[in-house]
């Protein structure tokens, strides 16, 4: 039996994984599914120093409810989705 451990870069599509908090169904969008916008910057003071981050967030609608989601990119979970020729397809975690 082969076993793959990883997947190329051959017609791999990257989703991110949402959860609706109104229905709770999960679902994985493609980037044209989703918004990535930059929400602000936060001004972390260690010592005497601020240090600025951006932040990005995903905008997306729930296909069973319609509540608009809104998830951090920590909070993100990324899949790659990696489809064959002959009709199958193999999904992998991204981290």
């Amino acid at each position: 039996m082969i076993n793959i451990i990883s997947v190329g870069e051959i017609n791999t599509r990257y989703k991110v994984r949402f959860k609706c908090p109104w229905c709770g169904c999960v679902f994985d969008a493609d980037k044209a599914d989703y918004t990535d916008n930059t929400v602000h910057e936060y001004h972390i003071n260690i010592g005497d120093k601020d240090i600025v981050e951006e932040r990005y967030q995903y905008c997306t609608k729930c296909p069973i409810c319609g509540v608009s989601i809104w998830i951090n990119e920590d909070d993100a979970d990324y899949w790659a989705y990696t489809t064959y020729d002959d009709g199958t397809e193999h999904v992998e975690h991204v981290i």
